[in-house]
């Protein structure tokens, strides 16, 4: 939603497929404006945030509002760190496209050519679930919050275990519903993991974060993946309790993945 809003502001821009070219002019003004509106509507319920907005390698525009902290009037900085939150799903779909690029991975297959035999036993359905399901939200699997907050990282060893632990019904029949589904994300991210060889945190790190000059980006549940994230999340003002970055990487990120 956040990312929608960024995108929103960019009035005037203009985005035309030319011999595999996709130039950009932006509207810089506007995004301002925009991102103003946005605060000033939401002040009463926004404590702090930071936004980002990139075109290839030029800053275009950056900006912080509010506070980390507001007991200790901490202000919202380029090293303030908030938590993913649904943001990272842009890193499993990078990943996906990635593979399927280099024709390890097809999107359009049934995605139980690469799981583990009978892996998808609450699947209620005999058609095929492909990526592209997992991808638009429309594998047809029923939403369950659960774990949202996890107090012992070592509850779960790997990707594989979480998703066995937890396996919702499917409702409906894949391609009949569009129906947002975090259990379809992370099993598109353990698809990864068994057509990569790699664990997704590594993947991810060696593929996206790595080439991004992403220092300060952690997507390990125990942060064991960067020393800096989780040495900041212990300091006060760090937005909530897990699966950390600083916006102004994440936002870089989430614009080179839209343009193309």
């Amino acid at each position: 939603m956040f990312l929608l809003l960024i995108l929103s502001g960019v009035n005037e821009s203009k985005v035309q497929a030319e011999a595999g070219v996709f130039p950009i002019t932006t509207d810089v003004a506007g995004i301002e404006t925009k991102m103003a509106e946005y605060i000033e509507a939401h002040q009463d319920t926004t404590a702090g945030l930071a936004y980002s907005v990139f075109c290839g390698n030029e800053d275009l525009v950056t900006g912080y509002y509010g506070y980390a902290d507001i007991e200790n009037h901490l202000a919202v900085d380029d090293e303030t760190v908030f938590e993913w939150g649904s943001a990272s799903k842009i890193m499993v779909w990078v990943s996906v496209m990635q593979l399927a690029e280099q024709g390890r991975l097809d999107l359009d297959a049934d995605i139980r050519e690469y799981l583990p035999k009978d892996f998808l036993s609450n699947a209620r359905y005999d058609t095929a679930i492909t990526m592209v399901n997992l991808m638009n939200h429309s594998a047809g699997f029923q939403e369950d919050y659960v774990d949202l907050f996890v107090k012992d990282c070592t509850d779960f060893t790997c990707l594989e275990d979480a998703l066995a632990a937890h396996k919702p019904e499917q409702i409906f029949e894949p391609g009949a519903l569009t129906a947002y589904s975090n259990w379809s994300t992370a099993l598109a991210a353990f698809v990864v993991e068994r057509v990569s060889g790699m664990s997704y945190v590594e993947y991810v790190h060696q593929h996206i974060f790595e080439p991004l000059g992403m220092e300060h980006s952690a997507i390990a549940m125990d942060l064991s993946d960067n020393d800096w994230v989780a040495a900041k999340r212990k300091e006060p003002g760090s937005f909530f309790s897990h699966l950390l970055i600083t916006i102004v990487e994440q936002m870089s990120l989430a614009i080179i993945t839209v343009s193309g």
